[in-house]
């Protein structure tokens, strides 16, 4: 059930407003997050000092190969940036293009304190400035103990997140399957994509819908934002050049439209 409230133009434009949509009955709902980064080393950081009453994070800690253990000393978050640099840029070229694309990603809250390890899709994806004094402000709170990742937003690395979330889905889909637990079947997927990934990033239209339908064959619906929801642990935050994927699943007793009644595992 739709609805909408607007002003719209003498020419049919709507300038302003709201769109709603609700759904009700047996119906269930997956996420996918894909925010379109990979990790510019192994490297990971625990946030050992930040300004008093600021986003500013002055002095990092390296983590060690074994779990929860940590590097001897802190270093400048600028010198921490170095070093994963002095590994991972080959050219010139390569440092310009990591240095006009470079982000940060932010243990969840939840996970401050706690020495698990995390997959680079774990992190909330926040912009970054450089100080030229060694520190580094975020786009987001910081606090003590929290883990810290620089990442790097390029095309190949927001094509390869976001299959890697199709991927991780077909893979559940499947083992579900195979241990007699199977999931509600698709019926149709919701798509909020910034508009900062459309064919300017992929160079090619539509990559993000065509991307998603390819593991999921249903219907799908959606538009172009500045700004997308999404959660990432176990918090909703607002994004951008994400793509926030809804997977409409029909639940017990809901009868399934003809879209949708089609083999499920094609691109197992």
């Amino acid at each position: 059930r739709g609805s909408s409230s607007s002003s719209r133009s003498s020419k049919g434009l709507y300038q302003t407003g709201v769109s709603v949509l609700a759904l009700s009955g047996p119906v269930k709902m997956d996420l996918m997050v894909a925010q379109g980064c990979r990790p510019l080393s192994p490297y990971v950081w625990h946030i050992e000092e930040v300004a008093k009453d600021s986003n500013c994070v002055l002095a990092l800690r390296r983590e060690g190969p074994e779990e929860g253990q940590l590097a001897a000393a802190a270093v400048e978050p600028l010198e921490a940036l170095r070093e994963e640099i002095r590994a991972a840029v080959l050219s010139e070229v390569e440092l310009t293009v990591l240095l006009a694309n470079l982000n940060v990603g932010l243990a969840p809250d939840a996970l401050v304190g706690q020495t698990q390890k995390l997959a680079p899709h774990d992190f909330l994806i926040r912009p970054l400035a450089l100080d030229p004094r060694g520190m580094i402000a975020v786009g987001d709170y910081v606090r003590t103990g929290q883990r810290l990742r620089f990442m790097v937003r390029e095309k190949a690395s927001a094509e390869q997140d976001l299959i890697s979330h199709g991927t991780a889905l077909k893979k559940r889909q499947l083992q579900c399957l195979m241990e007699g637990t199977p999931l509600d079947p698709p019926i149709a997927t919701l798509l909020f994509s910034c508009v900062g990934r459309g064919s300017n990033l992929h160079s090619k239209n539509s990559f993000d819908a065509r991307t998603v339908a390819s593991f999921l064959p249903v219907p799908t619906s959606g538009f172009l934002g500045n700004g997308e929801i999404g959660k990432v642990g176990s918090t909703t935050h607002l994004h951008g050049f994400t793509c926030a994927v809804g997977v409409l699943r029909a639940g017990k007793g809901m009868p399934l439209p003809p879209a949708a009644r089609m083999p499920a595992e094609k691109n197992s």
